[in-house]
């Protein structure tokens, strides 16, 4: 083990505050963002130190103020820092060569380009950055060539209410950390909602782990990590209940056969089911024109 309980420093064998997932490069090498000292600290994979990203607080290029998550490019080994206060990612080349920065230093916006305190990160095969803009309640998807585009979620809309109706639900998110599987489908901590929200690569939603909060079996309480390992098993740092919970590869091969709300936001929920005669009803409550019941023969058409 790195770091000592109870006891903060800045030399290799101490640590600052942590904030974020650690990274692994193809080496074995472990990447952890010592947040309270503006370090990432690099370490060999028998645990012997290695090398220390960052000369403190700061905003050159090789500055942080407040690091959290970092993650490393399956296409070319690339390093990327999530800078939360500097509103910005800064990416480095696998020799600890800064490369770029992702976003602007020191300003905070809803456009794309900016953000507002970002925190986890996770690249695609396809070398895609997908960044966890925390307080502008949205994933952003970016290259560095291409700039970015919102993925899911809507700036200022992370847990509220849309013409009288709840949209916690579907892509409304508070995101905290994100990760991509071999397939490429996106999962997001949204702590907010007590859940992991997990997306198709073109940003449909697919499924929920989680959403209910408690201390259960698939129950969580401010999730704040998400991590998913070349089998599909899914962690999740479930931070209040101080555990992490593992999901078996599965939730996102389930097919959704109905559009989100049926089509209204408004449809807050789907509260019974039942098949008769060869047709599934299901009934929901819409908070504009009351209790509804959608019914389908096929499965696509209500």
């Amino acid at each position: 083990a790195k770091g000592q309980p109870g006891v903060s420093g800045s030399d290799p064998n101490h640590f600052g505050y942590l904030e974020g997932n650690p990274a692994v490069d193809a080496s074995g090498r472990v990447y952890v963002s010592d947040t309270g000292n503006n370090q990432v600290q690099i370490y060999n994979s028998n645990g012997s130190y290695f090398a220390t990203l960052g000369t403190g607080w700061g905003q050159g290029n090789y500055q942080f103020n407040s690091p959290t998550g970092i993650v490393i490019s399956p296409v070319n080994g690339d390093i990327y820092v999530s800078d939360q206060n500097n509103q910005r990612i800064q990416v480095f080349t696998p020799g600890l060569v800064y490369k770029a920065t992702v976003g602007q230093t020191g300003h905070w916006g809803p456009d794309n380009w900016s953000f507002n305190t970002p925190r986890g990160l996770a690249v695609d095969r396809n070398g895609n950055l997908y960044v966890a803009d925390t307080e502008n309640d949205r994933v952003q998807k970016c290259t560095l060539t291409g700039g970015c585009v919102t993925f899911v979620g809507e700036q200022g809309n992370g847990y509220g209410g849309v013409n009288g109706a709840g949209v916690s639900d579907f892509s409304h998110v508070h995101p905290t950390s994100v990760a991509v599987d071999n397939a490429g489908r996106v999962y997001v901590a949204d702590d907010w909602s007590n859940r992991v929200q997990v997306f198709d690569p073109s940003g449909a939603y697919l499924a929920s782990i989680g959403g209910s909060w408690g201390q259960g079996n698939s129950q969580l309480v401010r999730p704040l990590g998400v991590a998913v390992d070349s089998s599909g098993n899914v962690y999740v740092a479930d931070c209040d209940n101080q555990r992490i919970e593992k999901f078996a590869p599965g939730y996102p091969n389930w097919a959704q056969v109905n559009v989100n709300g049926f089509g209204s936001v408004a449809n807050t929920g789907v509260w019974a089911m039942a098949v008769y005669n060869g047709q599934l009803y299901a009934g929901t409550e819409n908070t504009n024109n009351g209790e509804e019941v959608w019914r389908t023969g096929d499965g696509q058409t209500w």
